[in-house]
């Protein structure tokens, strides 16, 4: 129709298949012109290229779309009547992605149904739906360090003689496992799969004394002689059942554990205690596409990787990836960002970070202007806009400073979008500074004291200046 090689023809497609629009732009007159030239209407082909463009928008054949549909309601039906099966059955087929997995099982907790960490005696290979419950427990695959081959054998073992009823029963049980090893123990462990023996801090306190116990039972499996002090049906003379105490595992080594061995935080997220008051003050991870636009926006949740590197000014940066609840994100750290509080980017902290939403390659990313660690103790501070932190021993707010305001000179009306337009701007930056309006009155100028209280910097003098104009935003003492 406009004359085209084979070759232009098949770049025409590539354009129209990747939604890449400056490479459309550029074939556009040049279709259009070859279709003239060859006999066709103007109008009909520029109609034509019309088609083609909102095709590269987002298009394709009925067929493909009358297959997604009977996809769509096979699945929506499985999910509604059978969503225990149908959740373990996504999760198995997402395993080998660790993102989408994070994504089903907040899925799942959503709908009603506990993630368990996996159990030697609950555990198949793969994620499977609880007997008796709407519960999903992790496979045994699922743990790293433990290997193909020994979760297989645990398995069989079990299906083939039976649950293990007690520590020393698995040990033993184990102890037949040619490549069981202490990194294999271990990683049983830490990601909960033998938390029905035992404390994991207690077990892993322990973990010499089961690993020597299985290593005699070993040597008197080769040798053919029993334990001295053994009697049959009896191990309660044994000294593995006399564990030496240790303090239980912390919450916090317990999810440090679940996210090293099974990728994510499985009994309960580290961010879990302070999202619920932090909920307004943050913008969802997950929604910051919608807020691409703005010049500064703050987020909040567990740092869970923190990579640091040299520039080439021999300065140090971070890149860190930030997770929330629900998502996660990169974040990038300056080295100018970063030298204000090196220790604050470091792996496993709890963190509210202010900056600005980019993107990169259809990637978001976020720059990171600041941020500020969030304990338990210190939540009230940040909602109230004093975050601050400890220096020697010092409370630096305790010192006492002059009070600080943000006046505002305004006109003697304002229309209400510019109204709505300042109230955005002081919901988005909450922070410790009082705000003053300074109206035009026929009597003169009347400073009043509005009810907000901001954050305060260049970047928010000017958002409001885009606002109500030049030279009308002020600190004060």
């Amino acid at each position: 129709m406009a004359g085209f090689t084979p070759g232009e023809a098949d770049t025409l497609r590539k354009a129209m298949g990747k939604k890449i629009a400056k490479l459309m732009a550029e074939l556009k007159m040049k279709f259009i012109d070859g279709s003239v030239k060859n006999g066709v209407e103007r109008r009909v082909a520029e109609e034509i290229f019309k088609q083609f463009e909102e095709f590269a928008a987002y298009g394709f054949n009925k067929s493909l779309a009358a297959c997604y549909a009977m996809i769509a309601y096979q699945t929506a039906y499985l999910k509604a009547h059978y969503p225990d099966a149908f959740m373990a059955a996504l999760l198995n087929s997402d395993c080998q992605n660790i993102d989408r997995v994070t994504i089903e099982v907040e899925e799942c907790r959503r709908m009603g149904m506990e993630v368990l960490p996996p159990d030697v005696n609950e555990s198949f290979k793969l994620f499977s739906v609880v007997k008796g419950t709407k519960n999903i427990r992790f496979g045994l695959l699922a743990i790293k360090g433990l290997g193909e081959d020994i979760a297989q054998e645990i398995y069989r073992e079990r299906k083939e003689h039976g649950v293990y009823k007690e520590l020393t029963d698995f040990a033993k049980r184990a102890s037949s496992i040619k490549s069981f090893n202490r990194r294999s123990l271990e990683s049983l462990i830490k990601s909960g799969a033998l938390d029905r023996f035992g404390d994991r801090n207690k077990l892993f306190f322990n973990i010499e004394t089961l690993l020597e116990y299985q290593k005699r039972l070993a040597r008197e499996e080769v040798s053919g002689q029993k334990n001295l002090f053994s009697v049959p049906g009896n191990e309660s003379t044994h000294p593995l059942l006399k564990l030496r105490d240790a303090p239980p595992a912390s919450t916090r080594d317990i999810l440090s554990w679940e996210k090293e061995l099974l990728g994510l935080y499985v009994s309960a997220h580290p961010f879990e205690e302070i999202h619920e008051k932090l909920k307004g003050y943050l913008i969802p991870i997950s929604q910051l596409k919608d807020h691409k636009k703005e010049k500064k926006v703050r987020i909040g949740g567990m740092l869970t990787t923190a990579k640091k590197i040299l520039t080439k000014n021999n300065e140090t940066m971070a890149f860190c990836k930030l997770e929330d609840m629900h998502d996660g994100i990169e974040v990038v750290v300056f080295p100018r960002v970063y030298n204000e509080k090196p220790l604050l980017w470091e792996e496993d902290t709890a963190v509210t970070v202010f900056g600005r939403v980019q993107v990169r390659n259809d990637e978001l990313k976020f720059i990171a202007e600041g941020g500020f660690e969030i304990t338990p103790d210190n939540i009230d501070d940040i909602l109230r806009g004093t975050e601050h932190e400890k220096k020697n021993g010092e409370d630096e707010t305790a010192k006492k400073q002059p009070e600080q305001a943000v006046t505002l000179y305004l006109r003697a009306q304002l229309p209400q979008t510019v109204l709505y337009k300042l109230r955005t701007v002081f919901d988005k930056y909450p922070g410790q500074y009082f705000v003053y309006f300074l109206v035009d009155q026929s009597q003169g100028q009347r400073r009043i004291l509005s009810s907000y209280r901001i954050a305060f910097d260049e970047l928010i003098a000017k958002e409001l200046e885009a606002i109500l104009g030049t030279d009308t935003v002020r600190m004060e003492t």
